[in-house]
């Protein structure tokens, strides 16, 4: 009847019907509070820029503009239109069609919810489940420098798989564990928690195959692997290309091998951003923060921040628009003396 469930109804069937010990926490206004988060800080940056090109494009038949972002993009679209798209959101609600709310939601919100209820919930009876013949044992490794989110994937992969009726395997310590068969099953409780797990639980370090393949596909072979999903950086990129080079020698190989990038650089081909990032640049932010608090107090002091990023400039780059740094080197432009001079003569005149 679209009528409210409240979270205290909610709470009253866990604690009378089901004897749960049960606590509600609403947090109302606390949600707004804080400072601003790297993401928010980069998306009011860049929409705040285009907000401002948007008004040099426009002339007073122009309709007026919301600057959002789509698929990662800053997008422009008329405000009557946004709104439209909103109140018809809300009719199609009203009226109890769902499908059609949430088709004129964006693509992505279908994918998070959707993906959402495939992994927050055991299903043992679940109708996705695979027949007996189709299932696979599917293993998982860690290669390269942790970074934030490795495990978060391996938790909703490991549940994807359950859910599917497929097994999970836990490949310890990158490469070398798996020559040597540091491999267990993973069942749903195995990786509670791991959500908010930094590093990498299963153990991760720069080894490559290649010393060892032979050991490598005996051990796949001997524990009868179907697939390999390798999350890392750029060392998961090189290992996994030497893998498919071996296909040839070594017909336990010949299996799908899928790659989740992952390193704090944002330094590897194939995606915009790559797991790890975006913790790695909250951190910076919040160490900028703390430090300009510091540079306040006195106008003749100067702070040089230097962070990682592996011949890749994201890091400081982003840290740069969130933090509010004065000037940003990066290896892309490079720097040279005349440049110093430059900057060394603006921060003399401006302090």
């Amino acid at each position: 009847h679209l009528n409210p469930i409240k979270s205290d109804y909610i709470r009253d069937i866990l604690a009378t019907r089901l004897g749960y010990d049960t606590r509600v926490t609403i947090l109302g206004h606390v949600q707004r509070g804080g400072a601003p988060a790297h993401f928010d800080r980069f998306l009011g940056t860049m929409q705040g820029a285009e907000a401002v090109e948007a008004i040099l494009r426009a002339t007073p038949q122009t309709p007026s503009p919301v600057i959002g972002m789509l698929e990662n993009k800053i997008t422009t679209q008329p405000l009557k239109e946004a709104i439209e798209l909103t109140g018809q959101v809300a009719q199609a609600i009203e009226a109890k069609e769902f499908d059609r709310a949430m088709g004129l939601r964006a693509a992505s919100f279908a994918k998070q919810l959707h993906a959402y209820k495939e992994i927050a919930n055991y299903n043992p009876d679940s109708k996705m489940k695979l027949p007996e013949n189709r299932r696979l044992r599917i293993a998982i490794i860690h290669a390269g420098a942790p970074a934030g989110g490795m495990n978060t994937a391996t938790r909703s992969a490991v549940r994807l798989c359950l859910n599917r009726g497929h097994t999970p395997l836990a490949v310890h310590n990158g490469f070398p564990g798996l020559m040597r068969g540091e491999i267990d099953e993973l069942d749903w409780l195995s990786v509670d928690g791991w959500t908010i797990a930094g590093g990498s639980k299963l153990g991760t370090n720069r080894d490559q195959p290649e010393p060892q393949m032979g050991a490598v596909a005996y051990q796949l072979q001997k524990n009868r692997i179907d697939a390999l999903l390798v999350i890392g950086g750029f060392e998961a990129f090189t290992a996994v290309l030497q893998l498919e080079r071996a296909r040839t020698q070594y017909p336990a190989l010949n299996i799908p091998m899928v790659l989740i990038p992952a390193t704090v650089s944002n330094n590897v081909p194939g995606t915009d951003f790559s797991l790890g990032s975006d913790t790695a640049a909250n951190v910076i932010v919040g160490a900028t923060d703390m430090i300009k608090q510091s540079a306040s107090s006195n106008r003749r002091r100067v702070f040089v921040i230097e962070v990682q990023g592996g011949n890749c400039g994201y890091l400081a780059v982003m840290a740069g628009l969130s933090g509010g740094s004065t000037t940003v080197y990066t290896p892309e432009e490079g720097v040279d003396l005349a440049r110093l001079q430059r900057d060394i003569a603006h921060l003399r005149s401006r302090y």
